[in-house]
């Protein structure tokens, strides 16, 4: 597995064993340039990345920015599950259009196919 099997936009579908609550926008978007940006819930984050190969892959993120705004409780409490988690290294599996993230405290689903 390369960064380009993770290139594009991914919807954040769960975190930390959470399901994303509704109405909440949180997703990923992987360049093909290893920068990383996107939406927490709430806030702008973004960083570097890179993929090592392996079985299991392992996905390095970092470090990472945010923007510093104030939301509604569930989207900032979700953006805390997502951002708490996307600093180092995590083991990266993608089937199809879904990946996960550290053995499931990310699963993403990917937007654009």
């Amino acid at each position: 597995m390369t960064e380009n099997d993770l290139v594009g936009t991914w919807t954040v579908t769960a975190a930390g064993g959470v399901p994303t609550p509704a109405g909440v926008e949180s997703h990923l978007t992987f360049g093909d340039d290893g920068r990383m940006h996107g939406r927490g819930g709430v806030n702008n984050i973004g960083g570097a990345f890179h993929v090592e190969p392996g079985d299991p892959a392992t996905l390095v993120i970092g470090p990472c920015m945010s923007t510093l705004m104030a939301g509604p409780d569930d989207a900032m409490a979700h953006e805390c599950r997502v951002t708490s988690s996307l600093d180092g290294r995590l083991r990266l599996v993608i089937e199809g259009d879904r990946a996960s993230l550290g053995d499931g405290i990310i699963e993403l689903e990917r937007s654009n196919p």
